[in-house]
């Protein structure tokens, strides 16, 4: 039986067509219809989810430049084959681009925003940060967030500039053979705290995102970190 590479879509085998559907505010699913075509599928998905006012709230699909609907990200419940992504290389550090930040464990760099306190919408995985950059900037106009999210400014050839991160007086620069540290995925500042996903978070925007959720601390300070990334692995943490 085929299995769908998008969110909210599946295949009807007793018709032959994908279904697709999604989750509403009370826990309903709700069925769209049926498509011949997996992408049209996958969009119809994405209207619906808007239509409900249900943007940032679930997953929706991410559409390129020519308004196609891309896979979801592989992950517990998406296996894809792995491939060799041994020539994607971290470049300088200091260089970041907004809603950008590096995944050590699958080796590529992920595009993601926040249309709203406390929620982030993952975009994709891509080969290089100016990609993933300019992926951040149309999921942004796509949204209709450009007040409220900042976008990465690009040059008069249509790259992303990146901004330099500030070295805090007195800092000492890394030696050359230490790997650099990674970037927290929402305030995008280094961090060593590392989530059992291995995604990177500080300290400060856990307790936000703790918070955010209603979470409130035990005696030890102890709180129950969901990765925002949505990859469905929490991380219990003390806080100092």
């Amino acid at each position: 039986m085929p299995s769908s590479q998008f969110w909210g879509v599946s295949w009807d085998s007793s018709k032959g067509k994908w279904q697709a559907c999604y989750t509403a505010r009370d826990g309903r699913t709700v069925k769209i219809g049926r498509f011949d075509d997996e992408e049209a599928a996958a969009l119809a998905v994405n209207k619906a989810t808007r239509d409900a006012g249900l943007e940032g709230e679930r997953n929706m699909n991410a559409i390129d430049a020519a308004g196609k609907p891309l896979p979801k990200p592989p992950g517990r419940f998406n296996p894809t084959p792995k491939k060799d992504k041994s020539g994607v290389v971290q470049p300088d550090p200091s260089v970041k681009y907004r809603g950008v930040s590096w995944h050590a464990r699958n080796r590529r760099w992920q595009a993601f925003y926040n249309p709203s306190p406390g929620v982030t919408a993952f975009i994709n995985f891509f080969d290089t940060p100016e990609e993933a950059a300019l992926a951040v900037n149309a999921a942004i106009r796509r949204a209709g967030r450009e007040g409220q999210c900042s976008l990465n400014p690009v040059d008069e050839t249509g790259l992303p500039v990146p901004y330099r991160g500030k070295r805090r007086s007195g800092a000492v620069a890394p030696a050359a053979a230490s790997p650099p540290p990674p970037n927290c995925m929402i305030c995008l500042e280094p961090t060593t705290v590392m989530l059992k996903c291995d995604h990177a978070m500080c300290e400060e925007c856990m307790k936000n995102l703790a918070l955010s959720k209603n979470q409130h601390p035990t005696r030890s300070c102890r709180y129950v970190i969901h990765c925002p990334m949505r990859c469905e692995v929490w991380t219990e943490w003390v806080l100092a």
